[in-house]
């Protein structure tokens, strides 16, 4: 009886695991260094069953991440180091996971006093943007 009841619960996490979808939503995403180093954002997970039905939503914004106290103390710790990232290996990874963009808004301010080049880093940065999503 109790390995009927395993094997039953087993199955259904797998189906679970089969058919559920991850939607992830930046709301929000604000990134300063002037005067000091500061981002606000508002991300929003949410699984879904078959596409139709919302198992759970989590929401996490700077508030929660500031306050969390498993943040505080992983930054105690660990010392940070610049990440060596290769980005061939990246690239591979992300076309391996078959992820589906419905939308991408960008909202982008670049400040710089000549127009020209103004013109042409908001054209590079469209540009590399619409091939790494690709």
């Amino acid at each position: 009886m109790v390995l009927v009841f395993l094997l039953i619960i087993i199955l259904f996490l797998n189906i679970l695991t089969c058919f559920t979808y991850i939607k992830i939503n930046l709301k929000e995403l604000y990134i300063t260094n002037i005067p000091d180093y500061k981002f606000n954002f508002d991300l929003n997970f949410e699984f879904w069953l078959f596409n139709k039905f919302r198992i759970s939503k989590i929401n996490i914004n700077e508030r929660k991440i500031k306050n969390s106290k498993f943040l505080k103390d992983i930054t105690s710790k660990i010392k940070l180091k610049p990440a060596n990232i290769d980005l061939s290996k990246s690239k591979k990874i992300l076309k391996k996971l078959e992820l589906n963009l419905e939308s991408f808004n960008s909202n982008l301010s670049i400040g710089t006093e000549d127009a020209v080049l103004t013109s042409f880093l908001s054209t590079l940065i469209s540009s590399v943007i619409g091939i790494i999503l690709r």
